[in-house]
């Protein structure tokens, strides 16, 4: 295993540095509906970034996980059921459910008030260590929360107590690559969410958020919750908007300008990036505001008369997602915690890639194969068709134990890599690799080989 470490720091260091860092500037944005009588909260999810490849995960309980990448690694047993769409590879996930309805979303955080570089704001933000706690990198910090809490108050306390995230990845004390810096929208059954954001090597969660029962802010048309909210780690007593809603400022700058919006006559001309950046004086860059701003707006005008999953997941993807959408959109999901339904679909120029979508319901998952101890296989989907040529099925291979299932997270790994690779042409100067796709079996079959190794199955209590 040392020898397999090795290779892949060295790797990893000739050149990928930024491969998690795309040229553009892409993002997400996530937010989550009131309780809805019949179908409970939509929690939707827009994924913006310069790839669509990827595999969609339905991990097991009993899994005994070690986490990979970080100096002080923790250690944990996942204790509840969940699906996942990832990118990077098994147990790094980009969000996903648990079978307790807990939805935890990733939201790539750069604010325009914020001058430098992402890696220079991830070293500005996040601890470098915390006493008592053991440290995850960002992608697995969603992992752990699905894995290991229930509920809202347990990812809070999970969170501050347990665990830190950290921006990057090492391999044997080397860092291979860093991490764009992120924040997390984690929602639940009731429709309350909670924010949790690193500033300044503090960890800031918000209260709990939801549309219904918070005091409001009235406006010439219209009226969002508003409220003082305190975020823990810190005594900071700040106005803002307390709507279920994030993009890619930071918490306090969003809300700031959702609040200037409001304020516009009939509460209609943020319409553009111009008019947003009219709208909110200071703005330079005012895509993630406009995001922001529009989903709110329609997650708080959904309708009560939604009486099916299927009906509530062709709201989300007609009336909810395209409001967000952009020429960076790869796919989009929708989560019905209350009848633990999640349905995606791959997207093209804001439009669907396939007439299909996908679809897993985890209580139908979980009959017979919820536990790694029932012997039954993890269960794979292909995201959008690039690994095993079918959209939204399951991977067809004779079996998924590993190490087959090893190769097929090292094809999703390398289409990431390749793909990156394309977009930065200096990745391709690698020394004696000139042409880079050579390097991109090796990195993937490495990363894959950490990753396949740093959890298996425990047997017995």
């Amino acid at each position: 295993m040392k020898t397999r470490m090795r290779v892949l720091a060295g790797a990893f260091a000739l050149g990928a540095l930024t491969l998690l860092s795309p040229g553009r500037s892409p993002a997400c944005t996530s937010g989550c509906t009131r309780n809805l009588p019949e179908v409970g909260p939509i929690v939707m999810k827009s994924y913006d970034w310069d790839n669509r490849d990827g595999i969609v995960v339905l991990n097991q309980t009993h899994i005994h996980k070690t986490a990979v990448g970080v100096s002080n690694p923790k250690k944990w047993v996942s204790k509840y059921f969940s699906v996942t769409f990832n990118q990077w590879g098994m147990q790094m996930p980009m969000g996903g459910m648990n079978e307790k309805g807990l939805v935890v979303e990733i939201m790539k955080v750069g604010d325009f008030k914020e001058s430098g570089t992402s890696a220079e704001l991830a070293k500005r933000d996040f601890p470098t260590k915390k006493e008592g706690r053991e440290a995850l990198n960002q992608l697995q910090w969603v992992q752990y929360i699905l894995d290991m809490a229930g509920d809202l108050d347990e990812a809070k306390t999970l969170a501050e107590e347990k665990v830190y995230a950290v921006p990057h990845f090492s391999v044997v004390g080397v860092k291979a690559f860093d991490i764009d810096p992120v924040h997390y929208l984690v929602c639940d059954v009731n429709a309350e969410c909670r924010i949790f954001e690193y500033k300044r090597k503090k960890l800031l969660v918000t209260k709990k958020r939801s549309w219904d029962g918070l005091p409001t802010k009235t406006f010439a048309k219209g009226a969002f919750p508003f409220g003082t909210d305190h975020v823990s780690s810190s005594h900071d007593l700040v106005e803002t908007p307390m709507v279920p809603v994030l993009a890619n400022n930071y918490i306090y700058t969003d809300g700031m300008c959702l609040e200037k919006y409001l304020e516009v006559p009939d509460g209609t001309k943020c319409k553009t990036v111009h008019d947003c950046h009219e709208a909110c004086k200071e703005m330079k860059k005012a895509d993630s505001t406009r995001r922001f701003v529009f989903a709110a707006k329609k997650l708080n005008a959904v309708p009560a008369g939604l009486h099916t999953p299927a009906e509530a997941a062709h709201y989300g993807f007609e009336e909810l997602t395209p409001e967000v959408c952009n020429g960076d959109t790869q796919w989009q999901i929708i989560y019905l915690p209350k009848s633990m339904d999640v349905y995606w679909k791959s997207i093209e120029d804001c439009k669907p890639k396939h007439k299909s979508r996908g679809h897993v319901n985890l209580h139908a998952a979980m009959d017979g194969a919820a536990s790694c101890r029932t012997g039954k296989e993890i269960v794979v989907y292909d995201l959008d068709g690039s690994i095993d040529g079918e959209a939204y099925h399951k991977i067809k291979y004779p079996t998924l134990k590993y190490p087959t299932l090893t190769k097929i997270n090292s094809q999703a790994l390398y289409e990431n890599f390749r793909h990156g690779r394309n977009k930065t042409p200096n990745l391709t100067k690698i020394k004696g690799d000139p042409s880079g796709a050579e390097a991109d079996v090796h990195r993937s079959t490495a990363l894959s080989v950490v990753q396949m190794t740093s959890f298996h199955c425990k047997k017995s209590d």
